[in-house]
C-alpha cells in the first residue's frame, strides 16, 4: 500500500477527531470557565481552576450539559474517535485502490477510478454541508445553545417555595432529570400524552398524577415529592412553557453561546464522519472480491477494524434514544422536530448501515465471515433480547442525563477496551504468522 494513501487518511481522520474533541472542550471551557478554544492564548484556566471544576462536577453547568446531550458531546469524541481508528485500514485500502493505480495491471483497475474518487469525495462533502444546514435550520433549540449567564439567571415561572412551578428554571430541569434517573432509573413511565390520538380510545381511568421534571423541583430526599404530583395536562403546559422559553431566549442573538457558534461551524465534520462510514461500508459490501484479490494481507485487519468500529458505533443509537427521551420530558412532543429528533429517520439510516456491515462480513470472498458473523450475532441477540425502553433507561443512567463520574469512567473504560482488543488481536495474528513462517537465520558459513 502506498504511503500517500495512509497519509491522506491519517490527516483526514485526525481532523475529524480534532473537530469532535474541540466541540466538547469548547463546551467545558465556556460553561466551566467562561473561556473559549480560540481564546486560550489570552485567558486559559489554570490547573487549580480545572481541578476544582472537575471535583465539583455534580453541581457544574458544564457537566449537566455534557451528560444530558451525551450523544453529541460524549459519543463523538470518545466512541467516534474509536470508530475512526478502527476504520483506518479499510479507508486506506479503498483510497489506495481508487487512486494509486500505477502498480495494478490494466484488468485489475477500476475504470475511471480517480474520477470516481474525486466525484464521490465532492458529493460526500456537499452532502455533509447540506445535512448540517438542514439540522441547524430545524425548529428545535437546546440549552447548550444559550450563554451560561442566560442559564444562570433564569428563575422559572410562578414558583412556590422553590419546588412547584408553572415552569422550573433551565438548570433546575437538568438537575431534576439527573436526580430522577439516579434515584429510580426508569424514565419511560414519566412521559406524558400531550396530544390526543383520535384513532385510540383514551384510557379509563385516566392515568394517575406523576412527577413532572419541568413543573416540580426535587428538594432533598425524594419523599419531599409526596403530594406534588401533577396530571398530564399540567405537565404538558409546563413543557410548552419550558420549550417556548428556550426558543424565546435563543431568538435574541445576544443570548446565544459561543459553543453554538463553534458547533455550527464544525457540525459538517460530524455529518461527514457518518457519511464516510456509510460509504466505506457500502464499498466493503460490494467491492469485497477486489479487496481480497488486491490486498489479501489486509483482509484480517479490515475485519478487525470493522468489527471494533461497529461495536463503538452501537452506542450512537443507544445514546441518541436516551437523548430523545430526556428531551421529550423537558420539551414535550411539540418541541419542533429536526433531523436530530427524528428517531425513525435515524433508525432507518443506522439500520441501512448495519445491513451493509453484515453484507460485507457475509460476502463469499470474506475468509473470516463465520467468526465475524457469530460475534455480530451475539451482540445483536443481547441488544434485542432486552426491551427497548429498558435499554434506553439504563443508557440514560450510565451514559446520559443520569451519568456520574463513575459511569463516565466506565464509558471511557469501554472505549479503551475496544482499542486494547484491536491491538491484542493484531498482536496475536502477528505472532501466529511468525510461528507459521519463522524468519530464516543468516548462514554462519
Amino acid at each position: 500500500m502506498h504511503f500517500g494513501s495512509r497519509l491522506f487518511v491519517a490527516v483526514l481522520f485526525s481532523l475529524l477527531a480534532l473537530a469532535f474533541w474541540a466541540v466538547t472542550i469548547q463546551l467545558y471551557l465556556e460553561f466551566g470557565h467562561d473561556a473559549s478554544v480560540w481564546g486560550l492564548h489570552k485567558s486559559a484556566p489554570d490547573l487549580d481552576a480545572i481541578t476544582a471544576s472537575l471535583r465539583a462536577h455534580d453541581n457544574e453547568i458544564w457537566f449537566l450539559l455534557l451528560t444530558h446531550y451525551s450523544d453529541l458531546f460524549l459519543f463523538f469524541p470518545v466512541f467516534g474517535t474509536i470508530a475512526l481508528i478502527a476504520f483506518f485500514t479499510p479507508a486506506c485500502v479503498f483510497v489506495d485502490m481508487y487512486w494509486n493505480t500505477a502498480r495494478l495491471e490494466p484488468d485489475q483497475r477500476i475504470p475511471l477510478s480517480r474520477l470516481r474518487f474525486l466525484v464521490g469525495l465532492v458529493i460526500t462533502v456537499a452532502a455533509s454541508f447540506s445535512l448540517a444546514n438542514y439540522v441547524q435550520d430545524g425548529k428545535e433549540r437546546t440549552l447548550w445553545q444559550l450563554k451560561p449567564e442566560v442559564l444562570k439567571t433564569d428563575r422559572g415561572e410562578a414558583c412556590t417555595n422553590g419546588q412547584s412551578c408553572a415552569r422550573v428554571a433551565f438548570l433546575d430541569a437538568l438537575a431534576n432529570l439527573r436526580r430522577t434517573s439516579r434515584e429510580r432509573v426508569t424514565l419511560y413511565d414519566l412521559g406524558r400524552a400531550c396530544t390526543d390520538d383520535w384513532f385510540v380510545d383514551p384510557p379509563r381511568p385516566i392515568r394517575p398524577p406523576r412527577y413532572c421534571p419541568v413543573s416540580t423541583n426535587i428538594l432533598g430526599k425524594p419523599e419531599t415529592l409526596k403530594g406534588t404530583w401533577v396530571d398530564d395536562r399540567t405537565c404538558c403546559a409546563a413543557q410548552q412553557r419550558f420549550d417556548a422559553a428556550v426558543k424565546a431566549k435563543y431568538a435574541n442573538p445576544a443570548n446565544r453561546s459561543q459553543t453554538n457558534t463553534f458547533e455550527a461551524a464544525l457540525w459538517p465534520a460530524h455529518m461527514f464522519f457518518l457519511l464516510i462510514l456509510l460509504a466505506l461500508s457500502a464499498l466493503l459490501a460490494f467491492r469485497r472480491n477486489r479487496v481480497e484479490e488486491l490486498y489479501p494481507t489486509y483482509s484480517n485487519a479490515i475485519d478487525r477494524g470493522v468489527l471494533i468500529g461497529t461495536m463503538a458505533m452501537v452506542f450512537l443509537p443507544l445514546m441518541h434514544n436516551g437523548f430523545l427521551l430526556t428531551t421529550k420530558l423537558l420539551h414535550g412532543n411539540a418541541a419542533g422536530l429536526s433531523l436530530h429528533r427524528q428517531p425513525e429517520t435515524f433508525s432507518v439510516a443506522f439500520g441501512a448501515w448495519a445491513l451493509l456491515i453484515i453484507l460485507s462480513f457475509l460476502h463469499p470472498a470474506n475468509k473470516q465471515a463465520e467468526v465475524s458473523a457469530r460475534i455480530l450475532g451475539v451482540i445483536a441477540t443481547i441488544i434485542f433480547a432486552l426491551k427497548a425502553d429498558t435499554v434506553t433507561d439504563y443508557t440514560i443512567y450510565w451514559f446520559g442525563a443520569g451519568a456520574g463520574a463513575i459511569s463516565l469512567a466506565v464509558m471511557v473504560g469501554l472505549a479503551v477496551s475496544l482499542l486494547v482488543a484491536l491491538w491484542l488481536w493484531r498482536q496475536a495474528e502477528t505472532l501466529a504468522a511468525n510461528a507459521a513462517d519463522p524468519p530464516t537465520k543468516p548462514d554462519d558459513s
